[in-house]
């Protein structure tokens, strides 16, 4: 059933490659509930090698049978993250500047369109921030993210800091969701989004708001910006993670960065 590789060359380089595949899994997975489950699955592995070697064949057998199924435990219970590993894979460096050189042509067009679009967005999470309103903007890249406009209200409409801001003001009934950017358009309103199962989000004392616009960026390549309510601090989430407390500066160069890509 199992075997243990002889020591030679090749066995040795195969067992510091899969060191360091674990390395990278760890650094991705940690402070997530998938990292717990696949520890459970490495020890359920494990437990099943010492019960082998220790004899019990008939209960290793049937430890092992079902883990001839684990490719596929592994591919749903890990689907945002190998979706979001893909999705980081996909938008590297090389790819950015593929895409870049392929619109080159229109290049001029689109950074003056971008322009209006971030200065929309700067004005409308500035008086936010000033007026402690609370608000959930995220821009997407192209794709498809019907699942997440459907739970809103589609608008299609000219990215404006007057559409903002109105829509985000208490007497607005679409003012508790997310507001929706693609393409240089305002997609929808009071959108519902993911929230994110980082267990190190679930211990700090932050809001819904923040953890929803953490769960979008690790399921879609998006830049999710968000103004407290309480304290009327501007936060952002990137490719997972929450940068909390920032200024205007720097949610510009992010809206420059995804919006340019």
């Amino acid at each position: 059933m199992f075997q243990i590789p002889e020591f030679n060359l090749m066995s040795i380089i195969d067992f510091m490659l899969i060191i360091f595949i674990c390395i990278l899994l760890y650094r991705y997975l940690k402070g997530s509930v998938a990292f717990y489950i696949l520890f459970g699955l490495f020890f359920i592995y494990f437990f099943c090698l010492i019960l082998h070697k220790l004899g019990f064949h008939f209960i290793s057998d049937i430890i092992h049978q079902v883990s001839l199924y684990s490719l596929v435990l592994i591919a749903i219970i890990f689907q945002p993250e190998l979706r979001n590993l893909l999705l980081t894979i996909g938008n590297n460096r090389i790819a950015k500047q593929l895409r870049k050189l392929k619109n080159k042509a229109l290049d001029k067009e689109i950074t003056e369109k971008n322009k209006t679009i971030i200065v929309g967005i700067l004005d409308s999470i500035s008086y936010f921030s000033n007026n402690y309103i609370g608000a959930t903007i995220v821009v997407f890249e192209s794709g498809d993210i019907s699942s997440i406009v459907n739970t809103g209200i589609e608008l299609d409409s000219k990215v404006s800091n007057k559409l903002i801001e109105s829509i985000f003001t208490k007497e607005s009934p679409l003012h508790d969701g997310a507001l929706v950017i693609q393409d240089g358009v305002v997609r929808a309103a009071g959108c519902i989004l993911p929230v994110s199962e980082k267990l190190i989000l679930s211990a700090s004392r932050i809001g819904l708001r923040h953890k929803s616009a953490v769960g979008v960026t690790e399921i879609a390549n998006s830049l999710a910006i968000i103004v407290s309510e309480t304290t009327g601090k501007i936060s952002y989430a990137r490719e997972g993670r929450l940068y909390i407390d920032k200024n205007l500066a720097v949610i510009s160069s992010q809206l420059h960065n995804i919006l340019n890509t």
